[in-house]
């Protein structure tokens, strides 16, 4: 990694981002960020190149009892919930992921960046699961909420948010924005954690279709327009 030393502009190398908040040089961070989403990819290309989705789960802190997670103290409850949460989307057949802890979230529009942005902690986990679909259904969605919640100790609403992604371009944007850089709060998210176990030989699993129940091998994720222009060949 290098960067441009704002003193006389020359390129230097440096190891790591220095995560404060004045540093002197503001694309430090984000180069320090992309380097970090890479390194997410490159444990996920794998499952990736072979048909597995991967699923992308947010869970965020309700207002009212944020504060519990605020300062030295709270950052260390907080990480105490990362592994707690993985035992939970394990539950819903998750089975190697990552974990990066945002405390806050993006900038309103036309505020750009923050400087002083509010404490908005959520765990953000991309995983891949036993199978190539990293889909959760309505029923463990309502199983992660009153998980999330029994971990948290509050019963009101609980903000859940689940998706997936699927090809390397996809993947790759996801890796990058849960792999930011939030300057001068290293030491409340910590450093990304891994997961569960990854796969250990790539196997050639058949599957069996929903719709016709034909079995067959998946060799790889095809592109929607192409998937569009089969069909209709």
């Amino acid at each position: 990694l290098r960067c441009a030393c704002p003193e006389d502009s020359a390129l230097r190398p440096v190891l790591d981002c220095c995560m404060g908040r004045a540093c002197p040089n503001p694309e430090c961070n984000d180069k320090a960020g992309r380097r970090r989403g890479r390194k997410l990819w490159a444990k996920l290309a794998e499952d990736v190149e072979d048909g597995y989705q991967v699923g992308e789960t947010v869970l965020t802190v309700p207002p009212m009892i944020r504060w519990r997670f605020s300062g030295e103290s709270g950052a260390k409850r907080w990480a105490k919930l990362r592994r707690a949460v993985w035992k939970l989307l394990e539950a819903e057949g998750a089975r190697y992921g990552v974990e990066c802890s945002h405390p806050c979230g993006e900038p309103r529009e036309g505020e750009g960046k923050l400087d002083d942005p509010e404490f908005h902690p959520h765990l953000n986990f991309l995983w891949v699961g036993s199978k190539r679909r990293a889909w959760i259904s309505p029923s463990g969605l309502d199983r992660l909420r009153a998980g999330w919640s029994a971990i948290l100790g509050w019963t009101g609403a609980m903000d859940i948010w689940h998706g997936f992604a699927q090809g390397e371009k996809r993947v790759r944007h996801r890796c990058r924005y849960v792999a930011r850089i939030f300057p001068g709060l290293h030491w409340w998210t910590g450093n990304i954690r891994w997961f569960g176990e990854r796969r250990t030989e790539r196997v050639e699993a058949v599957e069996t279709c929903e719709k016709c129940g034909c079995e067959g091998v998946v060799v790889g994720v095809a592109d929607i327009a192409d998937w569009e222009r089969w069909v209709v060949e």
